[in-house]
């Protein structure tokens, strides 16, 4: 090969070399840590894992993924411990405890996240200062469950169509305890009708 001709050709080389060197990068990817990086070839597919500050060259595209799946999405479970349940219109005039149930803790798994107390009645009868008050009572630990109180105010003339009432998150004991369901009337020849009453565990 003659001296002309080699130089020529390394002439050429130097040029491909030095304006492949000088190729501007392209397509960053922004900085973002949370984010896989990367810089695939867009002729053979190959893929380059790069740092969130890195750039990717013209015959590549810049492809990020979520560093971590997402979580999946959790579902809540209702249960319900029915504590009494009486027919509508069924007038229930005496007061004091009405039921009881075993409130067991460890037997929920999850744990309750959120625990609600609910009935559905009416005051059937009584004057205009009558009122029905639904409560629910620690009996192993003798005091009342706070936040637990459910009033529904009369006078109503008849047995109304039912009332539901529930209350906020309440807090049971953390061991096991024996729970009534105790109801307080005030007001002349008041009575009332208690249709559903439950407590309900959100887990």
């Amino acid at each position: 090969m003659r001296r002309s001709t080699t130089a020529a050709i390394l002439l050429v080389s130097a040029l491909v070399l030095s304006l492949a060197w000088a190729t501007p990068e392209v397509a960053a990817h922004g900085g973002n840590a949370a984010l896989i990086h990367s810089c695939v070839n867009k002729s053979s597919g190959e893929v380059k894992i790069v740092g969130p500050n890195s750039s990717c060259k013209p015959h590549e595209n810049a492809v990020d993924w979520p560093g971590a799946a997402p979580a999946a999405g959790v579902t809540k479970v209702l249960t319900e411990i029915s504590l009494v349940s009486v027919l509508p219109g069924f007038a229930n005039s005496g007061q004091g405890e009405k039921s009881r149930f075993l409130w067991e803790p460890n037997r929920y798994d999850p744990a309750p996240s959120e625990i609600f107390f609910e009935v559905v009645g009416a005051l059937a009868n009584g004057d205009a200062s009558a009122s029905v008050t639904f409560r629910l009572r620690d009996v192993t630990n003798n005091v009342d469950i706070a936040g637990s109180d459910l009033t529904i105010l009369g006078p109503n003339t008849g047995v109304a169509t039912g009332v539901r009432l529930r209350t906020g998150n309440l807090v049971l004991p953390a061991t096991t305890a024996e729970i009534a369901l105790t109801v307080q009337l005030t007001g002349v020849d008041a009575s009332f009708s208690l249709q559903r009453s439950a407590v309900l565990l959100q887990q």
